[in-house]
């Protein structure tokens, strides 16, 4: 079901401009049947209404400032006490400017997975279907997906999740050099990077290509900066962040086939060049966690039973292997920084293979490790795991041959569980989960229970 209102923005010496804003619900629900009022916030501005068994009467009115505010758009519906928050939705930050257009805010009850409605009002939104693509965050925008396989193979495809309308974008100006899997991607305060993967025939790529889906850069948008061939900076399924001299790709598979030690650094500027140090161990299920706002980079697990499980990368001319072993190894695990600057390690696979249920908490300051033995209800290997508002949301993966079809949800400060287990529509593996600034997570693509890829969307609302 979907709701409407109506945003009239104003502006002096201006005529009045109308922004309609819907509201998207989850499929099989109505989160107002709930709500004795309705609020919307922009801002300063705010403005409520009565609900009555679940409708509505709202027309909202600001008037915009100088210079132009830049707000997002809040939702919430109380119930009858009139401070419990039975339904909440936000988009990311928008420009409160004088337009005409329209808006969707996806409500639901908070604490809750769900689809939003297709406009037929009955089934969940789609996008096209991907798996093991990557994904990024473009403030103002949204997500952008790249790469991947579709049902028949691997795609050079790139679309938008477009949160402020809740719906996938193309263009066909967003094109990768390549079709390629498994391949790296971030945003770096200006342009999305896309580096590395599996090409068509299953070998690593060196392609290394940045992209402004503003156009900045001019037609096209997306543009090489390594050319494919360059055996020597080819990797994929590597572990990626910033650090403080670029985006780097940790361990993965070699042109060789063969997992590989160290790093590859790319920039916009030089390109693409190998990067190692002494002892530097070969890794493939590693994870890269960036800490100290890019100083460091953490990598951690992957590795060889047996050899040092976690290195610390700071530039160029100065990484270390972590030693002794503060813990132990994991593989296909998921890395998340919390707020307080630790990283919770999570799940994965022990070096037999087996999936855990184990988590470890690493303080790279004090250089200390806390083990949480118990702290998944479900073990699984492939998930993501995702910092969003004051949680960390672990969704989907898979134990062993089986996929595990729920989402945990923990406090990101006493990493205590929020809810219990969630039940996914969709269980999937080699899937995007991604806060598009709005502190939901989205859910998009993956592999589902037959090895399909899928594209239905599922978001997680704090």
């Amino acid at each position: 079901m979907k709701h409407a209102l109506v945003l009239l923005l104003l502006a002096a010496c201006s005529k009045d401009n109308v922004l309609d804003i819907t509201l998207v619900q989850p499929v099989g629900e109505n989160p107002l049947n709930d709500a004795a009022s309705i609020r919307i916030s922009a801002g300063a501005h705010t403005q409520a209404a009565p609900v009555t068994d679940g409708h509505y009467n709202l027309s909202f009115t600001l008037q915009t400032g100088n210079p132009v505010e830049l707000e997002p758009v809040i939702v919430d519906a109380f119930a009858a006490d009139g401070t419990t928050v039975v339904a909440h939705g936000a988009t990311p930050t928008i420009q409160l400017a004088p337009a005409t257009g329209s808006l969707f805010v996806y409500v639901a009850h908070p604490g809750t997975l769900g689809s939003p409605v297709a406009p037929d009002g009955t089934s969940p939104t789609t996008i096209a279907a991907r798996t093991r693509h990557a994904a990024a965050y473009y403030p103002g925008l949204g997500i952008f997906l790249a790469g991947g396989r579709d049902a028949v193979g691997p795609v050079n495809t790139v679309s938008l999740w477009f949160q402020y309308e809740l719906v996938e974008s193309t263009n066909a100006l967003w094109t990768l050099g390549a079709a390629r899997t498994d391949l790296a991607a971030g945003y770096d305060g200006a342009y999305l990077e896309f580096v590395g993967g599996s090409d068509v025939n299953g070998k690593a790529s060196s392609l290394g290509e940045l992209m402004d889906p503003t156009g900045s850069i001019g037609v096209p948008e997306t543009r090489t900066v390594v050319a494919q061939g360059m055996v020597s900076v080819a990797r994929t399924q590597a572990a990626a962040a910033f650090g403080s001299d670029g985006f780097l790709q940790f361990g993965g598979l070699g042109s060789d086939g063969h997992p590989q030690s160290g790093a590859i650094l790319f920039t916009l500027t030089s390109g693409s060049k190998p990067v190692s140090w002494l002892n530097a161990v070969p890794r493939v299920g590693a994870t890269a966690t960036s800490i100290l706002n890019g100083q460091q980079v953490v990598v951690f697990g992957g590795g060889p039973a047996g050899m040092p499980v976690m290195e610390k990368y700071v530039s160029q001319t100065s990484a270390t292997v972590v030693t002794p072993d503060l813990t132990t190894n994991r593989t296909g695990h998921s890395a998340t920084l919390l707020p307080n600057g630790s990283i919770l390690f999570a799940g994965g696979n022990d070096d037999a293979g087996n999936p855990l249920a184990t988590a470890t908490v690493y303080d790279p300051v004090a250089n200390t490790a806390r083990e949480i033995p118990a702290f998944l209800q479900a073990a699984r290997s492939g998930h993501t795991a995702t910092f969003a508002k004051d949680v960390v949301v672990i969704a989907g993966g898979q134990a062993g041959t089986n996929l595990v079809g729920t989402v945990e949800v923990f406090d990101a400060t006493t990493l205590a569980p929020r809810t219990p287990p969630i039940p996914m529509r969709v269980p999937r593996t080699h899937h995007t989960a991604t806060d598009p600034g709005n502190d939901s997570v989205v859910i998009l693509g993956g592999e589902d229970m037959t090895g399909a890829p899928t594209g239905v969307v599922e978001i997680y609302q704090p």
